[in-house]
């Protein structure tokens, strides 16, 4: 478990440092978070998005150009995604390194970090709920978090409903993974027919919400599918979702139960 920093060294000036302090960089991906905000005293969600990994995993997906947010409001059960940091204007597509240069870095560690504005990146509505939020980069995932969002609301309209994934079978598919033995979802992708076949147990009946973070144009793309009962299995056309760019995926799952991935989908036209 992560050691939660006090809620208010978030809005200090100097968060990234402030939170460093109590919360030393550890091995991986790590989101860290407020456990609860008063909408009516805020006006932002900061976050501190870290990792920690080689110098290679860095060249090939830089944090600045790959972290990704996720939340889920428990409450209503919709997903949204977005850039942990926006693109900058005139930003070059992202080209990994050359295997030349990649064999040239030294085995060294070094730790990245983000001051993110989840308000802003997710564009949340700001209204009373409880959120899990997770953060992604490439095929690393941090520990979901749980926050608070409470008091008044600024009567936002409601956000627009997610995209549906058409599910083509809910039968056990030769390609399908296992039932996972705990509350949990599991992803397997048949890149030969551009299948992604997924298998969940969950506590409760809900919506299942796929995340498809570009590996090139990193822009988080989400939809959802209602998983019939506590446990099942479930086929999604990859080819039927529209998602722009031809491009390879990493693909997340999250219920209000879970988080499942990622699955690796080598282009998806």
């Amino acid at each position: 478990m992560i050691e939660r920093p006090a809620d208010e060294l978030f809005w200090l000036s100097g968060p990234v440092e402030e939170v460093a302090k109590v919360a030393p960089p550890r091995d991986g991906l790590t989101l860290l978070l407020p456990a609860r905000v008063d909408l009516g005293a805020r006006k932002s969600l900061p976050a501190v998005l870290r990792r920690k990994a080689s110098m290679r995993d860095d060249m090939l997906a830089p944090l600045q150009r790959f972290g990704v947010v996720v939340a889920l409001d428990l409450g209503t059960d919709q997903a949204f995604a977005g850039l942990a940091r926006p693109p900058l204007d005139g930003e070059p597509t992202f080209r990994e390194p050359a295997k030349k240069a990649l064999s040239e870095v030294a085995p060294m560690k070094t730790t990245q970090q983000l001051l993110v504005d989840l308000r802003a990146a997710l564009v949340l509505p700001w209204r009373a709920g409880e959120l899990l939020i997770f953060a992604a980069a490439r095929t690393l995932r941090s520990e979901p978090m749980h926050v608070v969002l409470q008091g008044g609301t600024s009567g936002e309209p409601p956000p627009a409903p997610e995209r549906e994934a058409a599910v083509i079978s809910r039968e056990t598919a030769k390609s399908s993974p296992p039932l996972p033995a705990v509350a949990g979802i599991a992803l397997k992708v048949d890149a030969k027919d551009h299948l992604l076949h997924g298998a969940y147990r969950l506590r409760s009946e809900s919506f299942i919400h796929l995340v498809f973070c570009g590996r090139i144009y990193p822009h988080p793309s989400v939809f959802r599918l209602h998983a019939q009962g506590v446990e099942g299995h479930f086929t999604v056309d990859l080819s039927t979702l529209g998602l722009g760019s031809p491009q390879p995926y990493t693909v997340w799952a999250v219920s209000r139960d879970a988080v499942g991935g990622p699955a690796e989908v080598a282009s998806i036209h």
